[in-house]
């Protein structure tokens, strides 16, 4: 028998493994969120995608810890892992299995030209964060996790980040991120250029 998580649905947000969210500490369902607990988040886009969860990346994530913005109950999630819900006893509570994916072809030359790209966007666009990711990228070994940290915090498109998250291929993650890095780079450099 599986053990059964809660199923949080985010309209429009991912939450990419090794990536935190703030989300209402209240689960769809009514019930508060605690700390330590393990979820299932599904990003929906249209009211129709609850139901076909299943067939579509998850992730499982723990809640982190409890925070009070503004007077609401909210808490902080972290990513660990992909999934797929492979049962519910209806559409707040499932069990899952663990989604595997297509290997990564030179995994270190790719988390390092990863890495390279997302330090020159950071740099070029020298938000107050900029010294705390790069100093974060530096922790991170291997490319599966550069590759979902760097969609999670560093791409703001939503349908570019839905296609690197649901995409099966690492290969294929790896490549959409670097072509938008790419692009992300040469539009900030034309914009520079032009001052």
């Amino acid at each position: 028998m599986h053990t059964k998580y809660k199923i949080i649905y985010l309209h429009k947000k991912i939450l990419f493994p090794h990536g935190t969210l703030q989300i209402h500490a209240h689960s769809s369902k009514g019930s508060v969120l605690k700390p330590g607990e393990t979820v299932l988040v599904v990003t929906t886009r249209n009211i129709l995608d609850p139901v076909f969860a299943g067939k579509r990346y998850v992730t499982v994530a723990k809640v982190t810890h409890e925070i009070n913005s503004a007077g609401l109950p909210m808490v902080e999630i972290k990513g660990m892992s992909r999934a797929y819900i492979e049962s519910r006893e209806n559409l707040h509570i499932g069990a899952y299995r663990k989604a595997d994916s297509s290997p990564l072809h030179n995994a270190e030359y790719t988390a390092d030209l990863i890495r390279k790209k997302a330090q020159e966007f950071v740099f070029l666009i020298d938000i107050p964060e900029s010294e705390r990711l790069i100093y974060l990228m530096t922790f991170i070994t291997q490319a599966d996790e550069l590759i979902d940290f760097i969609s999670h915090y560093f791409i703001t498109s939503f349908k570019i980040k839905w296609r690197i998250y649901n995409h099966y291929s690492r290969q294929k993650r790896a490549e959409l991120l670097i072509s938008t890095l790419d692009k992300l780079i040469n539009d900030v450099k034309k914009k520079l250029e032009e001052r």
